[in-house]
């Protein structure tokens, strides 16, 4: 098992398409977050 950690402190979650923002403002994030698991806390 492979596991990938991202702790981002400057990002806003509120920005990011896998938490629902309409823009493509992070394709990559989006990508690693529908193939795998995403915390919210």
């Amino acid at each position: 098992m492979r596991v990938i950690c991202f702790d981002i402190d400057s990002l806003r979650p509120d920005h990011l398409g896998c938490y629902g923002y309409d823009r493509p403002t992070s394709p990559a994030i989006d990508t690693i977050a529908q193939e795998g698991m995403r915390f919210n806390q």
